[in-house]
């Protein structure tokens, strides 16, 4: 046989139109450039035209959350064309208007290259909003502020009331806050949520009912198992589906659930698409037990490795899980302070009969399974009805005398409004 006809028999045709050879595969299938890209924005249209909004009459606006890596930038080119008329002028689109929100990280990780994804930013033509990380500590926008106290414990958390008139910078708070957080897990957890908060503000400031994020198939599996680790399977419908609603003016949309970060990449590379690289607590981190999200990413990628049905399998499992309509329309469940989901009547019970506060010197096992009683002329509340499981383990972890994010305040106020 001829080296011509031998090459030609092991040619690996498109598995989609079954005539071009295959140049990228995915898990087990195998695409020509073109097909991979059809089925690529395919899968993206359908996720971001199937879901719901909060309007039933209207088409509302999105508003596309991009940080600058590979799958905020594969987001933003998807949304981007997505939302622009075609050749004919014609708009199928669902929506309304797009813009764009970006939140500066520079505080916390001042290697950023803020000015390439400002860049990016720029080369389209929709509005843009930005937030910088110390926006949380603004005193122009937050009248109040909680510090943390010596007084916590496992199962309650008292925290004071402290006036506005800080003298440090916000920039300087923000700093100082990460700073006392103890553990790399529990700094993730607190910049993940902050993140989450800034982008409903932006969205809401703007307008916009719907606040679309990249979270891609591999991110969620990810984020599953992570979140099952923190004990957050309460919230886990809001924290990983296709489509969440912590506030109730905006939805969250994760329309690259459907795919891996692998495809993400093959689409960025396709279409000449550069991302600015982003930095973590964890950057250039050595070994895998830095944080618990970084064990957990190690873990999940080595598994998929061996079995490369391991994160579509964990994506497709956590799609199935549904927020209960008991929790929906329950009124009287509290918001947690920190993460905006609904606070279980269970969770502060479930802790202190199953977490350890200290032990005497007989090594008995002393329990704080009563709420502390505080002065009421005192500055000092306890919050421990309006915090969810994970971020109690979160306040636990924060040293004594930190000043807290001003929306603590502010979602503690709304909870006693409703109560």
């Amino acid at each position: 046989m001829s080296s011509t006809a031998q090459s030609s028999s092991e040619r690996i045709t498109c598995i989609k139109c079954k005539s071009s050879s295959s140049n990228i595969k995915i898990r087990q299938a195998n695409f020509c450039k073109a097909c991979f890209l059809i089925n690529f924005i395919t899968k993206f249209k359908s996720n971001l035209s199937k879901t719901s909004t909060p309007l039933e009459d209207e088409r509302a606006q999105f508003m596309v959350a991009f940080s600058g890596g590979p799958s905020s930038r594969a987001l933003l080119e998807l949304a981007c064309r997505f939302q622009t008329p075609s050749e004919t002028g014609k708009l199928h689109q669902k929506y309304t208007d797009l813009q764009i929100a970006h939140i500066d990280e520079t505080a916390l990780f001042p290697d950023i290259n803020e000015p390439a994804i400002i860049s990016i930013i720029e080369t389209y033509s929709f509005k843009s909003n930005t937030n910088k990380l110390e926006d949380i500590f603004s005193i122009d926008e937050y009248s109040n502020y909680f510090q943390t106290t010596d007084l916590s414990s496992s199962s309650n958390c008292i925290l004071s009331h402290i006036n506005p008139d800080i003298q440090s910078s916000p920039k300087n708070l923000l700093i100082n806050l990460f700073k006392n957080i103890k553990s790399v897990t529990s700094r993730e957890y607190m910049l993940t949520h902050i993140k989450n908060y800034l982008i409903l503000k932006l969205a809401k400031s703007a307008g916009c009912q719907i606040a679309v994020v990249g979270d891609s198939s591999t991110k969620i599996a990810f984020n599953s198992i992570l979140g099952i680790s923190q004990g957050r399977g309460f919230s886990m419908p809001f924290d990983v589906s296709g489509e969440s609603q912590l506030d109730p003016q905006v939805y969250v949309l994760r329309p690259l659930k459907s795919s891996l970060s692998k495809e993400i990449a093959y689409y960025n590379h396709i279409m000449g698409l550069k991302s600015v690289s982003s930095l973590t607590f964890t950057t250039k981190a050595i070994g895998s037990n830095v944080s618990l999200a970084h064990t957990t990413e190690a873990f999940m990628n080595t598994l998929d490795l061996g079995y490369s049905a391991t994160i579509p399998t964990v994506t497709s499992t956590v799609s199935k899980l549904k927020i209960s309509s008991e929790i929906l329309n329950n009124k009287d469940l509290n918001i947690c302070i920190v993460c905006s989901t609904h606070v279980s009547t269970l969770s502060r019970s479930w802790r202190s009969n199953f977490s350890l506060d200290s032990l005497d010197t007989n090594n008995k096992i002393v329990e704080s399974d009563t709420v502390p009683k505080t002065d009421s002329d005192s500055n000092q509340v306890n919050v421990s009805e309006m915090l969810c499981y994970a971020c109690t383990t979160l306040m636990n972890d924060i040293n004594p005398g930190t000043v807290l994010p001003g929306f603590f305040f502010s979602k503690y106020e709304l909870n006693n409004l409703k109560n």
